[in-house]
């Protein structure tokens, strides 16, 4: 077989498995494109109508409590102080939403002083006031009036409002007098409430008879932003939304907006009501409709094509991957048949070194599909999946450069570290007699080198400007047999607690690396400092040891020094 045919047959491999890369990863985008903006779509259309759905039903629930303290409500003489006083504790525990609950009768002139006489043994002025507070002179006044003359909880602030006649304020009059004409529990329009609330909120009366026929109203007064917020509280809100009163639909009325976090906004919103995108429901509250109105977000187009891109782009990477890799060892088997080329034996070395080329990248590519899968498990956004992955395959990618350097015979841990800890290496101090690590091994070990330094970056010793890092390593004898010991030890560390959440890297860092290498590691944090300790097996991990010290020049510094580092000093 003459030297041009192999060479040929290597472009045609190559050509073969680069169209087929590109193609793959175009039809996986497209396809990742299609269906995720119609799933979405679907996902967010039965999210908010289960949402809404239950909404309306805590509203109704709410409703529900007023229509029957005002049915039970035995109203009591106008003259005996506390009428609430039976009931509104309970309510109010039931219902903890209700910010404000009062007694409203419908008084006749005539009976004015008895209304006076409540007050004053409830121990308040016994006078009425105007809508700003003003005292009003009821002496000679023929009007029918509508008095505050108790409320729940009886705090302070609450107080000031008694004695206040409500028929001197025209939408709350209104309210009083169509819940008690129509028999029914009526709600007012959104209004500004008084102080203390100062907010928005709907004010609701639930009509109280007896056998003399209508006595008056029980008031319920109900703050928007607290209402949508005991629904809210420990729910799942599937995303934004915005609630509006359109009993009006020609004048809608923005009451609230609810973040998918929980937090509560009153201030209008730039969310316009007309948005082509937002999803809608209608629900009812005590004769009151409420638009609520779901923000999805994103274009949903936009989230395709950014997924898909996303997918696509990484389909590139590892197909170059592949790429890299199988010209790698196409050139090497190339010259190794060249050298054979000779002797009887070049079938059998052709064959045994095409079954390595098939280990050696699939190998490869079972860490690359690790890496990725629990990359995109750990990851809460598409940037940061995008961002962690390339980091990550660019650390593969140096080690593997390191191990093809001397055809797979392994790596010399002090190159490992300069290579990987390079953009940091004048703030590490990096001590232990170097030695030849096998190749596996070299490949863990770049993984965990690349995540302790990035660790550090973010949030450790390396983010802060006096913060400093000790990387040790030693081969020790032990029951076992021989262990290979590495430490890496910050100091001036801000984090004092381990994270809540485990990552890609903790789990990297102590189960994957660990056991590649048939051993076992420790996270530890105190306050000022963290400490990673990995101890592994000699047999799984190296190569072949050195005598020698060695003093590593770099560009960036880095010491290695060749002495033996004792237990009693790294533990110092």
């Amino acid at each position: 077989m003459g030297g041009f045919q192999p060479r040929s047959w290597h472009r045609i491999t190559l050509a073969t498995v680069a169209g087929g890369g590109i193609a793959l990863s175009a039809i996986l985008a497209v396809h990742f494109s299609n269906t995720q903006i119609e799933e979405k779509r679907q996902q967010l259309m039965v999210e908010a109508t289960g949402f809404a759905d239950d909404l309306e039903e805590y509203l109704q629930s709410r409703e529900m409590i007023a229509k029957t303290v005002g049915t039970v409500f035995e109203a009591p003489d106008l003259s005996q102080p506390y009428p609430l006083r039976s009931i509104g504790k309970k309510v109010l525990a039931l219902t903890p939403d209700i910010a404000v609950m009062a007694w409203i009768p419908q008084v006749d002139p005539s009976r004015i002083h008895e209304v006076l006489s409540a007050l004053s043994a409830a121990g308040r002025p016994p006078q009425l006031y105007g809508p700003n507070f003003e005292t009003l002179d009821v002496t000679n006044t023929r009007r029918v009036l509508y008095p505050v003359v108790d409320v729940e909880p009886k705090l302070a602030d609450n107080q000031v409002g008694l004695g206040m006649d409500i028929g001197l304020l025209p939408s709350r009059k209104a309210a009083f007098e169509q819940a008690r004409d129509e028999q029914r529990l009526i709600a007012t329009a959104p209004l500004r409430l008084l102080q203390p609330f100062n907010t928005t909120g709907y004010v609701l009366y639930s009509p109280v008879y007896n056998e003399r026929g209508f006595v008056g109203c029980i008031t319920f007064i109900f703050r928007v932003d607290e209402l949508l917020n005991g629904f809210a509280h420990g729910r799942r809100i599937p995303m934004n939304f915005q609630v509006y009163d359109a009993t009006d639909l020609t004048q809608l009325k923005y009451l609230a907006g609810v973040t998918q976090q929980g937090e509560i906004d009153t201030v209008n919103s730039s969310v316009r009501s007309d948005n082509a995108e937002a999803v809608r429901h209608s629900v009812d509250f005590a004769g009151r409709k409420m638009l609520v109105l779901f923000d999805p977000g994103p274009d949903l187009v936009q989230v395709g094509i950014q997924q898909a891109l996303t997918v696509g782009s990484l389909g590139l990477l590892l197909t170059g991957l592949i790429l890299w890799s199988m010209y790698y060892f196409m050139r090497s088997s190339r010259r190794l048949a060249s050298e054979i080329a000779t002797t009887n034996s070049m079938k059998a070395s052709v064959e045994l070194l095409n079954r390595e080329l098939v280990h050696r990248v699939g190998n490869l590519l079972a860490v690359a599909q690790g890496i990725i899968q629990l990359s995109y498990n750990a990851s809460l956004s598409t940037v940061e999946f995008k961002d962690s992955i390339i980091a990550r395959l660019h650390a593969l990618h140096q080690s593997v450069g390191l191990i093809n350097r001397e055809d797979w015979k392994g790596v010399w841990l002090h190159e490992l570290l300069q290579t990987e800890l390079a953009p940091v290496a004048d703030r590490i101090n990096v001590s232990g007699r170097d030695v030849l690590l096998k190749p596996k091994a070299a490949q863990s070990l770049s993984l965990l080198f690349y995540e302790l330094m990035a660790n550090s970056s973010k949030h450790g010793a390396l983010s802060t400007r006096g913060g400093k890092v000790t990387a040790e390593w030693e081969i020790k004898d032990s029951d076992s047999g021989r262990l290979f010991y590495f430490r890496w030890q910050e100091h001036d560390h801000g984090i004092i607690k381990p994270p809540t959440r485990q990552g890609f890297g903790t789990k990297l860092l102590t189960r994957l690396v660990p056991g590649d290498l048939s051993g076992r590691a420790t996270l530890n944090y105190e306050s000022g400092w963290f400490r990673y300790e990995l101890e592994a097996s000699v047999e799984r991990t190296i190569e072949q040891e050195s005598n020698a010290a060695v003093i590593v020049k770099a560009v960036l510094p880095l010491r290695v020094i060749g002495s033996n580092v004792g237990a009693a000093e790294l533990g110092a």
